[in-house]
Formats: C-alpha cells, structure tokens, sequence
C-alpha cells in the first residue's frame, strides 16, 4: 500500500448546484469560501467559487435534502484527473470528488436559503 494521497477539505456557503444526468448522473456544487463581510458585487453574490462533485444517487439525494443555497457546508474528498468535465466551451481536467460532507451553523446572517438546482437540459452541460 502507498502512502500517496490527494485529499481535499472545504468550508463555505453553497452557492449554486447542477445536476449532470451525461455522460453519467453527477451533481456540481459550487462552494464559495469568501469571508463574512467580503465586498461582492450587485450581480454575483458569490464572485469567488470552487466546483465539488458529488456522485452516487444516495449521497446525491442526501446533500439535496441537507442543504440550499446559501447554508454553510464542511466537505471532505479525493483529488483526480482521471475524467474531463464539459464546462462552456472548455473542459475542467481536475475533479474535486466528495466523499463525506456535514451542514454547519449559518455564520452569515441575511441569505435566504432556496433548494434550487440546475439541471442539465440536452446538449452541452452549461454552469
């Protein structure tokens, strides 16, 4: 056995979610780790971002149940480029994989939470 790894741990508020059914059923989470207080603008409440996968349908419907957009998650994972992501018009190479994640205390007041997640409609997944 190898003592290699690429481990991940994240907190933030959950800013947006997509349901990819293609090629295979995943869901994207975008976490934004910006701090209390952080400036954002009119248009992007959460300007700085980083993408989470989450597969597997009981671990998928489990983080739908728990959680909306704008409450604070804690999430642990694996690192891989095994698989390219479409993204827009480019592909993302690196995989933020989840493998356990938890709901914290709310630290930022004033966001409401919504349970609304994108789904990808045919074609090229859009984010």
């Amino acid at each position: 056995m190898t003592g290699y790894f690429s481990q991940f741990q994240i907190v933030g508020e959950v800013a947006d979610m997509l349901m990819l059914n293609e090629p295979k059923k995943r869901l994207l989470v975008d976490i934004s780790t910006d701090e209390p207080g952080h400036e954002r603008k009119a248009f992007r409440k959460y300007p700085n971002r980083t993408t989470l996968t989450i597969e597997g349908d009981e671990q998928i419907a489990q983080f739908v149940q728990t959680f909306g957009i704008g409450d604070v998650a804690e999430m642990q994972g694996g690192i891989t480029q095994t698989e390219y992501v479409p993204h827009k018009t480019t592909c993302i190479d690196t995989v933020l994989l989840v493998s356990s994640f938890r709901k914290l205390p709310r630290t930022r007041p004033g966001f409401g939470v919504t349970r609304a997640i994108k789904v990808q409609k045919g074609g090229a997944p859009y984010h």
